[in-house]
């Protein structure tokens, strides 16, 4: 079975690579791509991520709405804590934020911009740089935000999501069997 899933999985990524080439602004929510994936993604159980950080917490939020029916983050650190510095995100970013449903948090809580100019010392504009609205003409083309305010919008969305979230701990060892994984924490 998870052969034929590895698979049928490819397959999916392959279609959606396909979408992207052709210009489809956001193929997660194409119909054929959701139903696809929601098909395969259902039938897993039970899935880990191991770190709670933008990567993993936005994975989280994928697999429940994909119809995983138990995601557990597991992050080493007691807090859900992350460096207090300013990030700019770009149209992709804000693109597969409104994929997972998040974008208008994020923009709510971050700095919305177009473009940006450069100019010299005197004030003077040498460039302008535009953005491309790739989450449609709804969302911004780049956004400035702190990483506390983007660690909030996505704990906040998995919380709703129905993920759980277990703090201050880590794996110790994992081993893998053709039916399961088994996992030792710290």
């Amino acid at each position: 079975t998870a052969q034929s899933d590895w698979i049928e999985v490819s397959r999916i990524c392959q279609y959606r690579n396909r979408q992207l080439e052709q210009g489809v602004a956001c193929p997660i929510a194409d119909s054929k791509w959701n139903m696809e994936c929601k098909k395969i993604m259902s039938a897993l159980k039970k899935v880990l991520i191991v770190g709670g950080g933008i990567g993993g917490l936005s994975t989280a939020i994928a697999l429940r709405q994909a119809g995983v029916a138990q995601v557990d983050v597991i992050e080493i650190n007691a807090e859900p804590k992350v460096y207090h510095v300013g990030i700019v995100v770009q149209a992709n970013f804000i693109r597969a934020m409104a994929a997972l449903g998040i974008a208008d948090q994020a923009v709510e809580a971050g700095f919305p911009y177009q473009g940006l100019r450069i100019c010299n010392v005197e004030g003077e504009v040498k460039a302008e740089l535009s953005g491309a609205q790739l989450a449609g003409e709804q969302y911004p083309a780049n956004l400035g935000l702190t990483r506390p305010a983007l660690h909030k919008v996505l704990l906040d969305a998995i919380a709703r999501e129905g993920v759980n979230l277990k703090l201050g701990l880590t794996f110790e060892k994992i081993e893998q069997t053709p039916e399961q994984a088994l996992v030792t924490f710290t």
